[in-house]
């Protein structure tokens, strides 16, 4: 853009003031700026503006129109009816002669249909079933029985009742004494029946030196029980950590020919 012409532009006549000029003074603008600002108030002194609602005004007074019975006041009374906002209209469900026509309506409409009966027909005879050959006629179809060896009859095997060491105490896998030896005597219902506890006193060498009844002392078989504990050998190093160790007495039934329990 050539510069002269933007400088005639800034200097043309439509301009009021210089506003392209850059280093021109701020002064100008702001004393223009004032000058508008004060002829504005100088004009808004001047304008007088007055709001004042209007009036309401409601005119008491009415119209009272007042029809004769003949047939020209109710020509009249029909018209005004008719010309207001909720003239008058036909409701045929009122009206005898319409209710009348639609049960005729309906009546004529109705399609009365025969009863329905079902065709009957005759199904095939099913085939007979077919059944597979599984022998010829007049043959043996299963082989005959063999004759069954009697069975010789199993003697009952005779039992006996052993005691058994449960430890009470916390002992090691192989404390307790391997075989037990066998009881000599016999065990009646009675001692089976029984809950035995005793407290064990050990030598070194793993021998019984003592053996105490703790709750069946004075019961029978105690002494007997007391007895053959007091005849076992335990593991030799049982009695360095345990040379006092519980053990109760149980019962379980063996054959004759079985092995003795531990």
């Amino acid at each position: 853009m050539n510069p002269h012409r933007a400088s005639d532009r800034n200097h043309s006549p439509e301009f009021l003031f210089p506003w392209h000029r850059r280093n021109s003074s701020l002064w100008a603008p702001l004393g223009a700026l004032l000058a508008a600002i004060a002829l504005f108030a100088l004009l808004l002194s001047f304008v007088r503006v007055k709001v004042a609602p209007a009036p309401r005004w409601i005119e008491d007074k009415a119209t009272v129109i007042q029809l004769s019975g003949d047939a020209d006041a109710q020509a009249w009374a029909i018209r005004a009816i008719e010309a207001g906002p909720f003239p008058t209209r036909f409701d045929p469900s009122g009206s005898p002669d319409a209710r009348a026509l639609e049960i005729a309506a309906i009546r004529e409409s109705a399609v009365v249909l025969p009863p329905y009966q079902p065709t009957l027909r005759a199904l095939p005879a099913p085939a007979p079933p077919v059944l597979p050959a599984i022998a010829a006629a007049g043959e043996r179809l299963f082989p005959r029985p063999s004759p069954v060896p009697p069975v010789p009859a199993v003697e009952p095997v005779p039992w006996r009742t052993v005691p058994v060491l449960l430890p009470l105490s916390d002992l090691p896998a192989n404390a307790l004494p391997s075989p037990v030896p066998a009881f000599p005597g016999h065990i009646d219902a009675e001692t089976a029946a029984e809950s035995w506890r005793f407290l064990i006193h050990l030598r070194a060498d793993g021998s019984v030196a003592d053996c105490i009844p703790l709750n069946s002392s004075g019961r029978s078989g105690a002494t007997a029980l007391a007895a053959w504990i007091g005849g076992m050998n335990f593991h030799p190093d049982l009695p360095q950590s345990h040379p006092w160790i519980a053990l109760a007495v149980g019962f379980t039934n063996l054959p004759d020919d079985g092995p003795d329990p531990r």
